[in-house]
């Protein structure tokens, strides 16, 4: 579980989705919303949408993988960001590795990591 401080909340997931700037494709995807008034960490959240993905186990499965590699590259990231991550049907079938890949990739691309 990410810690408290590193979480976002249900209405800070609606602003940024709301707001922020989108990155990825089809099977995943970020929005990211920086706050240059913040000296928080950046803060996460995981949506894993139902209507896709419809057993609950496997939902869990892909936010456990996400969280694991969220946590291992928080320490990399600017502080004042909160980021949303979308997983897609896609996503079912990737381990660890291919998940680290892809969103370390997105980061690249979103300017939150070097």
């Amino acid at each position: 579980m990410l810690a408290k401080q590193a979480r976002l909340m249900r209405e800070a997931v609606a602003e940024v989705v709301a707001r922020g700037s989108r990155y990825g494709g089809p099977a995943l995807g970020l929005r990211v919303l920086f706050d240059r008034t913040s000296a928080k960490p950046a803060r996460f959240a995981i949506v894993v949408p139902a209507k896709q993905i419809p057993l609950a186990v496997t939902r869990h499965q892909i936010k456990r993988r996400v969280r694991v590699v969220l946590q291992r590259l928080s320490p990399e990231l600017s502080t004042g960001f909160a980021i949303v991550v979308f997983c897609g049907r896609e996503t079912r079938d990737w381990n660890l590795a291919k998940f680290n890949t892809e969103i370390r990739q997105l980061f690249i691309q979103a300017k939150l990591v070097h």
